[in-house]
C-alpha cells in the first residue's frame, strides 16, 4: 500500500498503480531475494 499525506498527493494514483504492477512482476521490494533477505 502507499501512504499520502497531504498536501503531497498528486502523484498518489501513480505510485498505487507502480507499486502493483512491481509486485505483480516481483520487483524491488517484492524480489524474492529481497523478501529473503539474501541479497547480499
Amino acid at each position: 500500500s502507499v501512504m499520502t499525506t497531504p498536501p503531497n498527493v498528486r502523484y498518489a494514483e501513480t505510485f498505487v498503480e507502480l507499486a502493483r504492477k512491481a509486485r505483480k512482476r516481483k520487483l524491488g521490494l517484492w524480489n524474492e531475494t529481497t523478501l529473503s533477505g539474501n541479497e547480499f
